[in-house]
């Protein structure tokens, strides 16, 4: 997308970000994308925005030009970060007073709008949340309100795995309070605020619903610490075939009450604003709510986002080994592929509240630079590298080779660094012996051995020594120069490295000139 072409009498559409991936839009609702109706902000703060846009963009007072339908708040729409990166490019090409333009197209690619818009961090949605602060919070809570609202519809499926894995009991009293929560936001939606007849009916329960944040919160940091501290992969699934069952209970037990706390600090914050307000004191405290609010329920998502990913990809590592292993990590009888299908969708849940961990997973994909000889790799090899590879990590080089004590090894090169697995322990457990990173790497030395049709390589890193053999059958296809080429040139010798060492040499000498870069 950009931004060429487009003039301000085409742009119909404006978007003010209000928060990260949240845009107020203003004129016609663009296509393509679900507007969320701004319900529980009343019609005053409607108009506080309006006037706020007004004045930030140049336009006269919103009340002197009667129904101007360009100036009118529509409501909500969530933007990708992709999509904002899109939009940030093709601003550069055109301004329009107060605002950037550009194109803006839709998540299916269907639709394409020229709209105005200003990014959170610009000085025209600065200056008008500095003019329409509790208005604007009103607003930015109303968007991660009915994200989570519709929450339980969109993931029956997940509640209905999990909810047969545990006693009903467990779950009564966090389910009384979330359909208590629930039922009140429903009522607040209808009648467009939480009235004082609305808000009675659930004012007294934010200590039970601490109490249920507070017991699931310390319950998955407990499971977090022990997989962070437990860094051997049998151990790791041991526990996880023991506990599992117990972390996908805490961990759906968490997004339910803390889904239930934001909504009622959500309602508290509507109550408080629909209060008459003569010196401002309701509106700084409805700013308070929503910014301590919305603070704490994502960093507790994101928390538990990070856990959940890692589960997902140990489990789903096991699932594609060979064998059909079994892994009954959310009850008895359930094998590796059906456990990481289930992690996975209770990774989408919290990535779907705004969690935050790096974009898709993208699976690995076979490198153009792969020496391996005649024998294949076997059908496990890539998708075991996919789910070990970071999110934004992508496979650059693959290769077999003996290593000097690993013995039989693959060796894979990102973007980021080189992991080195014994060839046995990587088919039996999917896992990888060292790794180190790029930055890492000091100095690499080839040792051509013409009679036996094979190279051996010295490769020396910041922390050891590695000898890799690259045998006949592996050199006769082709490509080690290139794999080894692509290791050396990560090639660095960081700058306080070779002051360490410069320190210690006599006065007289001068110490060589080392390039740091590649």
């Amino acid at each position: 997308m950009d931004a060429e072409g487009v003039t301000p009498q085409e742009a119909g559409t404006s978007l003010v970000e209000i928060a990260p991936g949240t845009a107020l839009v203003f004129g016609v609702p663009p296509e393509g994308y679900e507007v969320t109706p701004l319900t529980l902000v009343p019609e005053a703060d409607r108009r506080a925005i309006e006037n706020a846009v007004a004045q930030a963009t140049g336009v006269a007072n919103v009340a002197a030009q009667g129904a101007n339908a360009a100036m009118q708040a529509q409501g909500l729409i969530r933007l990708a970060p992709e999509t904002m990166r899109a939009l940030a490019t093709g601003a550069n090409v055109v301004k329009d007073g107060s605002y950037n333009l550009g194109v803006l197209t839709s998540q299916g690619g269907k639709f394409a709008a020229q709209v105005r818009w200003a990014p959170a961090a610009g000085a025209t949605a600065t200056s008008i949340v500095a003019a329409a602060g509790p208005a604007i919070a009103m607003a930015a809570i109303q968007m991660q309100l009915n994200q989570i609202s519709g929450l339980v519809e969109r993931n029956l499926a997940v509640t209905r795995e999990l909810l047969g894995t545990v006693r009903a009991e467990q779950w009564s009293e966090l389910h009384g309070l979330q359909r208590a929560v629930s039922k009140a936001v429903g009522e607040a939606m209808h009648v467009g605020s939480a009235s004082d007849a609305v808000w009675e009916n659930i004012s007294g329960k934010e200590a039970e619903l601490e109490k249920q944040r507070d017991l699931f919160g310390k319950l998955i940091a407990g499971h977090a610490e022990i997989l962070r501290a437990t860094r051997d992969h049998q151990k790791r699934r041991e526990y996880l075939q023991n506990s599992g069952q117990a972390l996908a209970h805490d961990a759906y037990s968490l997004i339910v009450a803390q889904n239930a706390w934001f909504q009622y600090q959500a309602l508290r914050a509507s109550n408080v604003r629909s209060k008459v307000d003569p010196d401002g004191a309701n509106g700084a405290l409805v700013e308070r709510i929503v910014a301590e609010a919305r603070e704490e329920y994502d960093r507790s998502v994101q928390s538990l986002a990070e856990l959940l990913d890692s589960v997902h990809r140990e489990v789903s590592i096991i699932a594609a080994l060979p064998g059909g292993r079994t892994l009954p990590v959310f009850g008895k009888g359930s094998d590796a592929k059906a456990s990481a299908r289930i992690a996975g969708q209770l990774v989408a849940v919290v990535e779907s509240l705004g969690a935050n961990l790096g974009g898709p997973k993208e699976p690995a994909t076979m490198p153009a630079t792969a020496c391996v000889g005649d024998d294949p790799l076997g059908d496990h090899v890539l998708p075991v590298i996919g789910w070990t590879m970071r999110r934004g990590e992508t496979l650059e080089a693959i290769a077999r080779a003996k290593e000097l004590k690993t013995g039989d090894a693959i060796i894979a090169v990102t973007n980021q660094r080189v992991l080195v697995a014994k060839k046995s322990d990587f088919d039996k457990f999917g896992q990888f012996a060292h790794e180190f990173a790029n930055e890492d790497v000091r100095y690499l030395r080839l040792h051509p051995e013409p009679a036996k049709s094979r190279i051996d390589v010295d490769v020396i890193t910041r922390d050891r020594n590695l000898v890799w053999e690259f045998p006949q059958e592996v050199v006769a296809a082709g490509k080690v120069l290139t794999f080894l080429a692509l290791v050396q040139s990560r090639i660095s010798l960081p700058e306080r490295e070779r002051v360490t060492l410069s320190a210690h040499l006599p006065q007289a000498v001068d110490p060589p000139a080392i390039e740091t870069g590649r």
